[in-house]
């Protein structure tokens, strides 16, 4: 099986090779795009996926790299389904976008009644949003305005995706000739910076209205910012969150961060196995780590997680929904595990939902 996740990196490289040939789009940005995306067409490949998303589908129906990368993917889980006898394993991509797809369902279902302006009464923000393809897939409430905030080569790479799979970006206009309509009341596309002060004036421009309720995802996110950065944006997003409002993301724990650094260290000095070049590239992108009490960390920051079960390890998310982690003993992420629990601590990666303080 090692074997074969080496054959997964490479053709993980080589689909990115081929986006960096065909558009003109941030190395690493879209390096974290086309592998998540990979793991989510794995999935909807599959005769029982776990949700299904048509739309990623017909999104990267002409990418051969992607295609095979997500063909081989679907095929090792296949292999341990067989191999362990279990009925249905999932990649961690897959289970991260599930588990949150629920926990932001249940955050706009809780929001406060507001007062409609121009039809919308709540809004969902989507930060570093990628490929995402939510506006499309999930049944959200009426009224609800969708934002996607990612950076300017990334939106536009993802605009024309849409245009070539039929896909309306304008709620306003007829859908009956488009492939996917939005489920949203309204989408954006916002192209910015987050690190630059201005971004908020930017989403603003695209319609967000600070006075309603809004849910804030950082899904694949914080991890790819420095500690300031992140200390920064999550307590700016309180400062314009209206009552009610909700923030989830994934983040690594400060062991995971540890861990990543002392495996680059080590591959570095010639110690031990090489890494893949897959884990080597997001371990050089990772900056920060969260304190095991993420709830801590957020009260500071005007976010309220103390609530029961408002913090999971994604590990412990999976028999939610009667799956199985795929390869949870692999080395491909987990390179020198032993060696880094027994220096760092256990390695968590965290999915919460938390919501905005009173």
């Amino acid at each position: 099986m090692i074997k074969s996740l080496r054959l997964l990196d490479d053709k993980l490289i080589k689909a990115h090779e081929e986006a960096l040939e065909n558009n003109d789009i941030d190395n690493f940005v879209s390096f974290t795009a086309i592998s998540v995306s990979a793991g989510r067409l794995a999935e909807g490949m599959r005769d029982d996926p776990l949700y299904r998303d048509p739309l990623i589908a017909d999104m990267l129906h002409s990418s051969k790299g992607i295609q095979a990368a997500a063909r081989d993917w679907k095929g090792m889980m296949v292999k341990q389904e067989q191999a362990k006898g279990y009925p249905h394993v999932v990649n961690m991509v897959v289970q991260r976008t599930h588990y949150l797809d629920d926990k932001l369902m249940d955050a706009l279902a809780a929001m406060p009644a507001a007062a409609a302006t121009g039809g919308i009464q709540r809004q969902v923000v989507l930060l570093g949003s990628g490929l995402d393809t939510r506006a499309w897939r999930l049944d959200f409430p009426s009224g609800t305005a969708v934002f996607e905030v990612d950076q300017r080569d990334m939106t536009n790479f993802k605009l024309q995706c849409l245009r070539d799979s039929l896909a309306q970006t304008d709620a306003t206009s007829d859908s009956a000739s488009l492939k996917h309509p939005l489920k949203a009341a309204s989408w954006a596309s916002v192209a910015t910076d987050l690190m630059h002060a201005d971004w908020i004036a930017d989403l603003e421009a695209k319609g967000f209205q600070k006075g309603l309720p809004t849910a804030y995802l950082a899904e694949g996110l914080l991890y790819y910012l420095s500690a300031e950065a992140v200390r920064h944006l999550l307590s700016t997003l309180a400062s314009i969150s209206a009552p009610g409002s909700a923030l989830l993301f994934s983040c690594i724990n400060e062991a995971f961060y540890s861990g990543s650094q002392h495996d680059l260290k080590e591959s570095g000095a010639g110690n031990g196995n090489k890494l893949p070049e897959t884990t080597r590239r997001f371990n050089e992108a990772f900056q920060i780590g969260i304190p095991n009490d993420v709830a801590g960390f957020l009260g500071p920051l005007g976010w309220d997680a103390s609530a029961d079960g408002a913090v999971k390890d994604v590990k412990d998310t999976y028999k939610v929904y009667g799956v199985q982690e795929f390869m949870p003993d692999n080395n491909l992420f987990d390179f020198n595990k032993e060696v880094n629990e027994n220096l760092f601590g256990p390695k968590k990666y965290f999915l919460v939902a938390a919501r905005l303080s009173s």
